[in-house]
């Protein structure tokens, strides 16, 4: 884009008649042109930063998560069936537990949504490299 822009600006320059008005008209539009791009960069390095920062906070809560499920069935696993509150507690870990799994699957998709695991790329990404391997390495007979 940047080429081209730049082509079709000498190109108008050439046809010209004043020489310095066209240099200046030239250095006005690259500058102009450099800043678009500037623009288009830092969109898309912020839009990045996002999708790097939702998917850093997912891992947070991934990590809180498996430590909390993790007190809550120990927690489930202690109580004794002697305790008058057992039944209430069996209940309420047991139903926090479901829910904030269904709430970290959500999480999960909205964090990863365009990340996908085992995909056609991979694949065929993973082929070339086990091709690559296989054509690398000497194969040798032992009679």
């Amino acid at each position: 884009m940047l080429l081209g822009c730049l082509v079709s600006t000498c190109f108008l320059v050439s046809l010209g008649k004043n020489a310095r008005l066209d240099s200046l008209w030239i250095k006005k539009r690259i500058k102009l042109i450099i800043m678009e791009s500037d623009k288009n960069y830092s969109k898309k390095y912020l839009k990045a930063k996002e999708k790097v920062r939702r998917v850093k906070w997912f891992y947070f809560h991934l990590v809180g998560y498996i430590i909390v499920v993790v007190l809550l069935l120990y927690n489930i696993y202690i109580l004794g069936e002697n305790n008058p509150y057992a039944n209430f507690f069996l209940w309420f870990n047991s139903l926090m537990i479901l829910f904030w799994t269904i709430f970290i699957i959500l999480h999960g998709r909205w964090a990863l949504r365009n990340k996908t695991f085992f995909s056609k790329k991979w694949e065929s990404k993973k082929a070339e490299e086990f091709l690559e391997k296989e054509n690398n390495t000497e194969t040798t007979m032992w009679e």
